[in-house]
Formats: structure tokens, C-alpha cells, sequence
């Protein structure tokens, strides 16, 4: 995706208008003198401790009868199983167990680069997208603004490294937005059906999906977050745990990480690997005249990298929420249905053989 400052002016606006809560936040963090179950709304943070398996205390912390530092040393001295993503939330402890890279593995294999292609099937730029459903793809409006943008571009899995740093062989799906196209330009994001076979004759079936979750509360501000990413339209890559909440307001996220345009699209993770937000726009970092910088701290100017001070992501529970009042029938609704019910397997074959090399 191409750089266009008038894009991004309502999220720099957003982030300004919050900037002094921002740093307070990141303050307070790194001097440990507040924990996100204080920085936060209590509900967000009932909702947090019940998805970590805190079920009795997220009830007792319902009834508020409990302060932000009893919550915080009862769910310490617990021996439930969340208690260890509990210390990574607080900043206690860094260990994590080994199933955490698994699973980030298996929801990555779930992530794409859209190749954007126009009525000439001329490739015109990249972004990022994920399955959400046995049919549906997720990315952002302002990847794919319409039916006939999205109508002959291309979604193309597997287009990273292997463990021997070669090349994996991807594997391209066409999309099908004849069959359901959902866009919302507030919300930036736009849903889109792909063909049930990729271009070389691979069954769609073959690859699962991400669960989207309804529920508010998945990361709490001070929490950090994991992004999984085709920057530019490049191989996959992964931001880990250098990516910190520092706002969540009504339909966005505000957190800190160095996401590059192409990432628009991008499913944002917490540390169980439940989507919290669709990335859709950074904040270009300034300098005290108000110019764009780059990275090296030079003067910006198209064609160059800017530099980030922030990025922005639609909440998912908005886009639930907004998808859930369409007026859809049909197989749209029944594709809409699949999205909101179905739960993904649970053990998923690989999505491509080997590459030579690779066994």
C-alpha cells in the first residue's frame, strides 16, 4: 500500500487527542506503580479474568468488592491454569509455555498477503488479510474498497520462509465476492468469500480459521499484543510482545509498534492468540514543525518509509457488532451464521507439501 497522509489524519487526530493518557499509561507501566487491572475498566476486566479461566474471581471482581491490588495478588496466588498468562499481563513473569509458539504458528498459517490487482489484473499494491470462517477472508476496506476491487485480486498463503530459510511454495485463493462482500468504510474493514479451490486445485477446507470473539475484554490496557504481518507486501512476519495497549475508545486500539502500510489488514493477537482488533492505520512521527520523519530521522517524502509513532486498529467487537446488524439473506446469511457459530477444527493438516529441501 501506498503512503497517503489524508488517510491517516482521523487516526493522528484520535491519538493526539489521547497523547498525555498515552504516556501516563506507559509511565505508570514501566514504573510497575499500576497494573492494567487498575488502568482499565473493570468489566473489561472481569470479562479479561473469566477468558483466563479466573471464573470465581471475575465474579467476586463483578461486585466490585474486590480493589485492583486484590484482584491482583489473589489471581497471583491462585493455582488456576491462567495463572501464568496472568504474570505475563502483569508483568511479573516473562515465561511463557511452548505451546504459546504452536499456536501462534497455526493461527499464522490463517494469514495472507491480498495481492490488489485492478480490471486488468495489473498488480497495484498488497495488503494483509486472515480467514475468519470456512469461506471468508478479513481485511480492511482500504485494501479492498468494493466488490470490483476485490472481484480480480488474489489472496496468497504460505508466502514466507521455511525453517531452512527457503522460500515456502504459497498457495493463492481468487476471491469470490459475487457470493459475500460485507464493507464498511467507519469501521474499515471489508469480508470477502474465496473460491473453495486455490488456483493449483488445493480445497480451501484444508486450512481452518480464526475465531472471531464478540466478547470486549480480550487485552486490557498495558497489556501487550503480537501482530502477524505481510509489511509492503513482503514475507510474513511476526511483531511479538513489543506491541503495548495504551488506549482502547469506542470502535479503536491504540498501540505502540513499528507496523509498516502494507500490515493494513493485519489481525492483532494477545497472548492466547484471540484477535482483538483488525490493524488499519499508523500515526507518522513528527518533528516539532509538524513534518512527517522517516526511521533515520530524515524528512519524508512519497516513495519513503515514514517513521511510527503509533498504530490504530479497529476493535472486533465492533466489527461483530456492525456485521450482526446487516440485513443479509440467503447463503450471505448463512456464510454471516458460519462466521458467528462455527468453531474452527481444532487439528489442521498441512495447508502445502514441502518444498524441496524442507522434509
Amino acid at each position: 500500500m501506498i503512503f497517503d497522509p489524508s488517510f491517516w489524519e482521523a487516526a493522528e487526530k484520535r491519538l493526539q487527542s489521547r497523547m498525555k493518557d498515552h504516556k501516563k499509561l506507559a509511565k505508570a507501566v514501566a514504573e510497575r506503580s499500576a497494573s492494567p487491572f487498575e488502568l482499565d475498566e473493570r468489566k473489561r476486566v472481569v470479562t479479561r479474568l473469566a477468558r483466563l479461566g479466573f471464573d470465581e474471581l471475575a465474579e467476586r471482581a463483578a461486585k466490585k468488592t474486590l480493589t485492583a491490588e486484590e484482584l491482583e495478588q489473589e489471581a497471583a496466588d491462585s493455582d488456576d491454569f491462567g495463572r501464568v498468562a496472568l504474570e505475563r499481563i502483569l508483568g511479573h513473569n516473562d515465561l511463557t509455555p511452548v505451546a504459546f509458539l504452536e499456536r501462534g504458528s497455526a493461527q499464522a498459517a490463517l494469514v495472507g498477503r491480498v495481492k490488489i490487482r485492478d480490471f486488468s489484473r495489473r498488480l497495484v499494491g498488497f495488503g494483509t488479510g486472515f480467514l475468519v470462517s470456512p469461506r471468508l477472508l478479513l481485511t480492511n476496506n482500504h485494501v479492498l474498497e468494493t466488490a470490483d476491487r476485490a472481484r480480480p485480486s488474489l489472496i496468497e498463503f504460505n508466502f514466507q520462509e521455511g525453517p531452512l530459510g527457503r522460500m515456502l511454495p504459497s498457495v493463492v485463493f481468487a476471491l469470490d465476492p459475487d457470493r459475500f462482500f460485507v464493507t464498511s468504510e467507519p469501521l474499515d474493514y471489508s469480508l470477502v468469500a474465496l473460491r473453495e479451490t486455490s488456483l493449483d486445485g488445493l480445497p480451501l477446507e484444508r486450512f481452518g480459521w480464526i475465531k472471531l470473539i464478540a466478547e470486549s475484554g480480550k487485552a486490557l490496557k498495558g497489556e501487550y499484543v503480537n501482530i502477524i504481518q505481510h509489511p509492503n507486501g513482503h514475507p510474513k512476519q511476526l511483531a511479538l510482545r513489543e506491541n503495548q495497549v495504551v488506549d482502547v475508545i469506542d470502535d479503536f486500539v491504540h498501540y505502540l509498534t513499528d507496523t509498516a502500510p502494507g500490515s493494513s489488514g493485519s489481525p492483532v493477537f494477545n497472548d492466547q492468540w484471540e484477535v482483538l482488533a483488525l490493524h488499519h492505520a499508523g500515526v507518522p512521527r513528527r518533528d516539532r514543525r509538524g513534518r512527517v520523519l522517516t526511521p533515520d530521522g530524515r524528512l519524508w517524502r512519497p516513495g519513503l518509509e515514514p517513521a511510527w509513532a503509533a498504530n490504530e486498529g479497529i476493535r472486533i467487537s465492533r466489527i461483530i457488532a456492525d456485521l450482526e446488524s446487516r440485513a443479509l439473506s440467503g447463503e450471505a446469511a448463512r456464510m454471516r451464521r458460519q462466521l458467528l457459530e462455527l468453531e474452527p477444527p481444532v487439528a489442521r493438516p498441512p495447508i502445502a507439501p514441502p518444498a524441496p529441501g524442507e522434509r
